[in-house]
């Protein structure tokens, strides 16, 4: 029997989730630098302030409560004015260059990072050094939360964007203690960082931006973590959540929706067939005709590991020796799930 399944990104498609809790990054356009901006969405129910929300591609972010760091040439720390807040099911679009950004796209962003343009709020710059700007071969964007008092932040939202050289990477803070500025001497530490999330395979070049496809929820550990909720955002599964393809920025506007614990993801609606499903040896997949793009294709086990890779797609493929369990079939953008059995 065959099972016609539509691509979880290209096709309109309800599932549920746990419910998403917190904000996250949908957006990032790294070059060139006047198209720069990083684009942050609210899933929830409810309005969020932004009072404590800061936003780096400094991976030394975690010791601001002691200020003990420095921060590179081209690294910035910045925070959102007393007030800000963002809407339910919202983004929030922050330009670098306000004035650049707007002969770009045409439209203003909501902040800016470099204070250029009077009529577009500036973030509070915490600590920069030179121009602020995202490494084009790419680096860790990070937004946090920070009450100012306490000895340590909590993640909200992390991406390795792009290729980042080594000392651009996202840092571990495992165990790493801190007194910050409230009233006693005593340190705080740090949870374990397991520091399994990804780099991209490659950086979104001048006139691409990398695009959130999916929420977190069910991609990464939900407890024992550093962020909010007890969440450890380095362990988000970014080669399924966020594109491998890359297309035209789109600022202000996500495919991301969500509505209570139901997560719906819109585009255009390509078809495969795949079957058998459950399978045992092989997998045989049928492109409709007007499906043309077909790059890479990977699958995951549940677990989010690697268990099969290819750079040009056949139309079958051998899964033999796969334990039985729940997989997902990833082919330029899109997901699917299939099962293994005897």
């Amino acid at each position: 029997m065959k099972y016609t399944i539509n691509f979880i990104c290209l096709s309109w498609l309800s599932f549920n989730l746990n419910a998403q809790t917190h904000l996250v990054l949908s957006e990032i356009a790294m070059q060139p630098s006047a198209a720069e901006f990083i684009e942050i969405y609210n899933p929830t129910d409810s309005t969020v302030n932004l009072d404590h929300y800061y936003l780096t591609d400094h991976s030394n972010y975690y010791a601001l409560p002691s200020n003990s760091y420095t921060v590179d040439a081209g690294d910035f720390i910045v925070k959102f004015p007393s007030g800000a807040t963002i809407q339910p099911r919202k983004t929030l679009v922050i330009g670098f260059n306000g004035t650049d950004f707007i002969t770009t796209y045409s439209v203003n962003p909501d902040y800016e990072i470099i204070s250029q343009n009077t009529n577009i709020p500036d973030l509070v710059s915490i600590k920069t050094s030179g121009i602020p700007s995202i490494t084009n071969a790419g680096e860790s964007v990070i937004l946090f939360y920070w009450d100012g008092a306490k000895d340590l932040v909590q993640d909200i939202d992390l991406l390795n964007v792009g290729i980042p050289a080594v000392g651009n990477q996202l840092k571990s803070k495992t165990g790493l203690a801190l007194d910050g500025p409230d009233a006693d001497a005593l340190t705080s530490t740090y949870l374990t960082d397991a520091n399994t999330m990804p780099n991209q395979t490659t950086a979104a070049g001048s006139g691409y931006s990398t695009k959130r496809i999916l929420l977190e929820e069910g991609y990464e550990t939900q407890t024992n973590g550093n962020g909010i909720g007890g969440h450890d955002e380095t362990t988000e599964n970014t080669a399924l959540t966020w594109d491998q393809t890359f297309t035209a920025p789109t600022p202000g506007s996500t495919t991301l929706s969500k509505n209570a614990s139901t997560q719906k993801i819109t585009a255009i609606e390509p078809q495969i067939t795949i079957y058998p499903n459950p399978a045992n040896n092989i997998i045989h997949i049928k492109f409709l005709d007007f499906v043309t793009q077909k790059n890479e294709i990977t699958i995951y086990n549940s677990q989010q590991q690697i268990v099969y890779h290819n750079e040009s797609i056949s139309d079958n493929i051998n899964i033999d020796g796969l334990p039985e369990g729940l997989y997902f079939l990833k082919i330029n953008n899109s997901i699917v799930k299939f099962l293994v059995s005897d």
